[in-house]
């Protein structure tokens, strides 16, 4: 681990908390013992493993709660970094999918979109396409709304797939 820091001079480490062999802790030990001080964000399923005790230091610049959901990892790593996200201002998403002729876009039942969002809020783009997939060929969504998401899953735009799930939503209440 050490031989790759040297060699590549990362902007920022993740490091998942339980690792194979050393433990990510041990890991941010080891990088603050050897003077590295780029900022490191700890990853863990267990919510109450990133909090130390007072008196001793705080090694790491964040921690972030599994599974991972995509604004919280783009805001702590804009946080850490000192960065601020620039945003293509795209059309809006349900404008983007086309309606049959009589003007009502068939949706998923309401348990696959919770699914699908589910999916969405954590970027698990891999589960999104087989989803979909599945959807679709079950006669579950109509083919608008797949193609539209699948494009949406494989330009990693999971945050318009959200509002458009949401839209969704909203418009089955």
């Amino acid at each position: 681990v050490l031989a790759t820091i040297e060699a590549e001079r990362p902007d920022l480490v993740l490091l998942d908390v339980s690792m194979p062999g050393q433990s990510g802790w041990e890991v941010l030990a080891m990088l603050r013992q050897h003077k590295h001080t780029m900022p490191v964000v700890m990853v863990s399923a267990d919510a109450n493993e990133g909090h130390h005790a007072a008196d001793s230091p705080r090694l790491h610049d964040g921690y972030i709660i599994k599974p991972v959901r995509l604004n919280l990892l783009l805001d702590t790593i804009a946080s850490v970094l000192d960065l601020n996200w620039r945003f293509d201002k795209s059309p809006d998403p349900m404008a983007a999918i086309p309606a049959p002729d009589h003007g009502v876009l068939p949706l998923p039942k309401m348990e696959h979109r919770l699914a699908l969002a589910t999916l969405a809020r954590i970027g698990h783009r891999k589960g999104l396409l087989e989803a979909l997939h599945d959807l679709k060929h079950s006669g579950e969504a109509a083919e608008p709304f797949a193609i539209e998401l699948t494009r949406l899953t494989n330009d990693f735009q999971f945050e318009k797939i959200l509002e458009l799930l949401e839209v969704a939503e909203h418009e089955a209440s």
